[in-house]
């Protein structure tokens, strides 16, 4: 069951409460290429969360509803005729580039034409692996090369942190549709949540507009193959261990936010002086600060929040989150 503690009216709380995704529990050893990008700590655990069990807010799932609002929204453009080809002569496609496309086609791909552009979208493909089934629903692929889209903020943008993530993804759909993806890299096209524009003409390394795209080399087949075995293995070794045997998330896993240093008045100030990103200039600005007027002045640091925990199936049960929780990190 779900709350609704902040008075959604009725028609978004219905669409916040919805949930099109199937677990496809069905499948007993089943893994997505999203599952497989966690932590081995939160897969393991999370299987252990009864989801009947977790209390959640309606308001939790506004970040992802968004996200699937996005994708729908593209995914009907695209295969309404119609709305496609009346958008790409606004763009300037002649009419005879326009017939070329086909959306979803049945055709077989031995089969498919030349001079026709194929796109393929939101298709789910299965692949086993020793005992394990895994699974991926990729977003767009056209002419054969692969394309995501992310709604996401300019800072995870602007910071490179998920990288790693998106190229792991991209190979698992490749590794799960090789004859339909044959380019080496993933185009990431982000479409921005907090973008402003008053940010973006204050600071040049700000995104510029409210959408953007980068490019993400993928792993080969042979090795995208290899890591999801290395992964397998290691889910089969530690499935039925007590969460202390369990390999800790790290930093980088968790998407910890670098932690800032403040210069404080006194110890019971509530309100820091100034705030640093790095330790030496905090204390560089402590040798400036009035010692007659603030004889106590000290820096404290501030761990960065873990920002991972927010979305982890196995947050009822983490003792790790609870570490954090006793040092005072935001998770």
């Amino acid at each position: 069951m779900f709350t609704n503690l902040h008075n959604i009216p009725l028609p978004v709380q219905v669409w916040l409460a919805a949930d099109e995704y199937n677990a496809h529990k069905e499948i007993t050893k089943y893994l997505s290429a999203t599952t497989i990008l966690r932590p081995l700590k939160s897969v393991i655990l999370g299987r252990r969360v009864d989801p009947n069990t977790v209390a959640k807010d309606v308001t939790d799932f506004i970040a992802v509803r968004r996200g699937t609002a996005i994708h729908d929204s593209i995914e009907k453009v695209w295969n309404d005729a119609e709305l496609r080809a009346s958008a790409m002569r606004k763009l300037g496609y002649p009419d005879k580039v326009i017939e070329m496309y086909k959306v979803n086609d049945p055709t077989p791909i031995d089969q498919r034409l030349p001079k026709t552009r194929y796109v393929d979208m939101e298709q789910r493909a299965f692949k086993k692996i020793g005992d394990w089934t895994i699974g991926g629903q990729f977003d767009f692929i056209c002419d054969g090369m692969l394309f995501d889209f992310k709604t996401t903020s300019t800072y995870a943008k602007m910071n490179d942190g998920h990288d790693k993530d998106y190229c792991i993804q991209g190979s698992i759909y490749r590794w799960l549709n090789p004859n339909l993806i044959k380019g080496d890299f993933l185009t990431i096209c982000f479409i921005y949540s907090d973008w402003t524009r008053a940010k973006a003409e204050q600071d040049k390394d700000y995104p510029q507009v409210g959408a953007g795209f980068k490019q993400i080399p993928l792993m080969s087949i042979q090795e995208t193959e290899q890591y999801i075995w290395n992964k397998i293995q290691k889910y089969e070794k530690f499935l039925n261990s007590p969460e202390e045997e369990l390999p800790e998330c790290t930093s980088d896993e968790l998407w910890q936010m670098p932690s800032s240093f403040k210069v404080f008045s006194k110890p019971d100030a509530v309100r820091a002086l100034r705030v640093f990103e790095s330790e030496p200039e905090a204390y560089a600005y402590l040798t400036t600060v009035d010692r007659k007027k603030y004889p106590s002045a000290f820096v404290k640091e501030i761990p960065g929040c873990v920002k991972r925990c927010f979305y982890c199936p196995a947050l009822p049960l983490c003792k790790q989150r609870m570490k954090y929780k006793v040092k005072g990190i935001d998770c």
